[in-house]
């Protein structure tokens, strides 16, 4: 069994990258109470280099790269293991993570795990971040988003959904097996439900043109997520500020709060051999229905339950395979934007261009990680 390596040119007279696996979805609906994913139940981690000098707020001072740093480099996510016993190995990041929002917000809350505290020094596990959608679209699990769905209060960042999308196609093959593929993701506590559903069109701008039904996730759920304890890093801090200015503001320090992990096989979404998606949408775990259009985000649901709202994710979200299956594995390119209402920033460090005409590569994330372009439609 092998996975093809696509290239396509799509509209717009632009070249999007499509190094696409062949892996499908098919139109075949699951139940909530028929999901064969299971809980993850370990992980295995790489480091990284740090990147963003230390910095103060308040009487604290994030030391990112400190020779005191517990954890210092980040936990670059390789492998996990699931209930059962099952491996399952990182196969290839998103090409597109796509923040869709029902009007305009400024606000930024990213959220970073937390080492042995110094004194006043704290020392984060991983990098310092600048931009919430390229720490969604990153293999660090160090790092995440706070309140991501959160429409009110001091988080609110007018998200509705969140597009993960493989730009190339999803396509599973004769011979493979739908058990065998999925996505991960991480939440801090395991205490929020999502929704989830495959993205089975998108037109030449890899916007989003129809879904899969959905599926949710989480507590009160067939799938919950199990222990939270995958890191041993149990204390985190909530940063606010705004898109063109991150990390200015200490929410809190909370503590007590570890990652707890899901794995959503491609048979969960509904995957048939010979059918194509194009990754999947993310969403409030209350958002149980869509409106007739899709991508009309003032008709989402907007109750604000902290159930289904204050979900905060940490990096994941990427496919991964079964470790006994010996496909190539490939590194799709990844770059981010805003739609529908967002604030451009231009951050800290250089602004891309756009996603089309800007493809940076995980190498090079360090000196594109403040920008962040708006496209609207």
């Amino acid at each position: 069994m092998s996975f093809a390596l696509v290239h396509a040119i799509l509209s717009k007279s632009r070249v999007l990258h499509t190094l696409g696996f062949l892996l499908c979805v098919g139109l075949f609906i699951p139940q909530v109470d028929q999901i064969q994913a299971a809980h993850i139940i370990g992980i295995t981690t790489s480091q990284e280099p740090t990147t963003g000098a230390p910095f103060t707020i308040g009487a604290n001072t994030f030391t990112f790269d400190g020779p005191t740093n517990s954890g210092n480099g980040g936990l670059w996510l390789d492998s996990f293991t699931i209930t059962g016993g099952n491996t399952f190995d990182y196969l290839d990041l998103p090409f597109d993570i796509v923040f869709n929002r029902r009007g305009a917000s400024n606000v930024s809350n990213l959220t970073y795990l937390l080492g042995t505290a110094s004194g006043s020094e704290q020392n984060p596990v991983g990098s310092r971040q600048f931009v919430m959608e390229h720490t969604m679209n990153t293999r660090d699990l160090s790092t995440g988003v706070e309140n991501l769905f959160q429409t009110n209060d001091s988080f609110n960042k007018q998200i509705e959904r969140v597009d993960y999308v493989y730009s190339g196609g999803l396509t599973l093959q004769a011979g493979q097996s739908a058990a065998d593929y999925g996505f991960a993701l991480f939440e801090r506590d395991g205490n929020n439900r999502f929704t989830i559903a495959a993205i089975t069109g998108i037109d030449g701008d890899n916007k989003v043109t129809s879904v899969g039904s959905i599926i949710q996730f989480g507590p009160t759920t067939s799938l919950a997520y199990g222990t939270a304890n995958l890191t041993g890093f149990t204390r985190t801090a909530r940063m606010g500020g705004t898109i063109a200015s991150p990390n200015t503001t200490l929410i809190s320090i909370v503590t007590g709060q570890d990652l707890g992990g899901v794995f959503i096989t491609l048979g969960d979404l509904g995957v048939s051999v010979g059918d194509t998606i194009y990754g999947y949408v993310l969403m409030a775990g209350d958002q149980t229905t869509l409106p007739t259009d899709i991508n009309n985000f003032s008709a989402y649901n907007n109750t604000n339950n902290p159930l289904d709202v204050g979900g905060d994710l940490y990096g994941g979200g990427m496919i991964f395979r079964l470790s006994t299956v010996t496909d190539p594995i490939l590194d799709i390119q990844d770059f981010y934007w805003d739609r529908n209402g967002a604030t451009t920033g231009a951050g800290t460090g250089a602004a891309l261009t756009g996603p089309w005409t800007n493809s940076p590569t995980d190498a090079n994330w360090g000196s594109q990680n403040g920008g962040i372009t708006t496209k609207g439609w």
